[in-house]
C-alpha cells in the first residue's frame, strides 16, 4: 500500500539469469592481442577458445594473457584452457600427504601456438597459478609481474554442529610440471615488473614489461 494513501499499483517482475563473462579481450596493436581472464570458471574455457579464435582471424600473432588478481576457480577449468596452448607434456600434479594423488596431461589439442606472455601478481593464486606454471614450465609462455601467491591447494571441510560452523583443513596442493610447490612457493616471474601504487597513473607498467619482450 502506498505510503500516501494513493491507489495500490500491481508491478510485474521479471526474473532471469544474466551470464556474466569470464575471459575478455582486446588487440593492444595489430599483431599483439590481450585476453583478461576473471575467473577459471565452468565456462572459461569454451570461452577462450571462442577469443583464441577470434583474436587469431583478427590477425592477432602474440598474446598477452592477464591473470593478475585471479584467485577463484576450477582445476578442470585451468587444465583446460592451459591445454590449448600445448601439444604435450605435463600440465600440473596433485598431491596429498601420502604422495601424488593424480596428474594431468596435455592431449595435443592445441588451439594457439603463437608467443604468450602471463601477467602474475601476488594475488594470482590457485588455479591461475596451476595454468601459468603448465604454460612456464613447458615453453609455452614467458612470466611478467610479481612472484604468485602460492596458494594452489587441496582443502576439505568439516562441519561440527548444526549451526554451520566448520573446520577446513589443508589436505595437500598441486605442483608444476618441474615440481614446483604451488601451494607454497608460488611462481616467481622471468621479468619482474610493479605498477605504480599511485592509482592517478594510468600507465601499466607489467603490459609495458610483456610488450618489450615481443619487440
Amino acid at each position: 500500500i502506498p505510503a500516501d494513501g494513493g491507489d495500490e499499483v500491481e508491478i510485474s517482475i521479471e526474473r532471469r539469469v544474466d551470464e556474466v563473462g569470464l575471459v575478455y579481450d582486446d588487440m593492444l596493436t595489430s599483431q599483439i592481442g590481450y585476453v583478461s581472464v576473471v575467473e577459471f570458471g565452468k565456462g572459461c574455457a569454451q570461452e577462450l577458445e571462442d577469443i583464441l579464435k577470434a583474436l587469431d582471424e583478427n590477425g592477432a600473432k602474440k598474446l598477452i594473457i592477464d591473470l593478475r588478481g585471479v584467485s577463484t576457480g576450477y582445476l578442470s577449468s585451468a587444465v583446460s584452457c592451459a591445454d590449448m596452448f600445448l601439444s604435450d607434456g605435463v600440465i600440473a600434479r596433485q598431491y596429498d600427504n601420502k604422495d601424488t594423488k593424480a596428474k594431468w596431461g596435455a592431449d595435443a589439442s592445441v588451439k594457439w601456438s603463437k608467443p604468450v606472455v602471463i601477467l602474475t601478481d601476488a594475488k594470482t593464486s590457485g588455479c591461475a597459478e596451476v595454468f601459468t606454471a603448465a604454460l612456464k614450465d613447458n615453453g609455452a609462455a614467458q612470466t611478467v609481474g610479481e612472484k604468485t601467491a602460492g596458494r594452489a591447494i587441496t582443502s576439505k571441510y568439516f562441519e561440527l554442529n548444526d549451526s554451520g560452523d566448520g573446520v577446513r583443513l589443508i589436505t595437500g596442493g598441486y605442483t608444476s610440471p618441474n615440481g614446483t610447490d604451488l601451494a607454497s612457493e608460488g611462481i616467481a616471474p622471468d621479468v619482474e615488473a610493479k605498477n605504480d601504487e599511485d592509482t592517478s597513473k594510468k600507465q601499466d607498467a607489467q603490459v609495458d614489461a610483456a610488450l618489450k619482450l615481443f619487440e
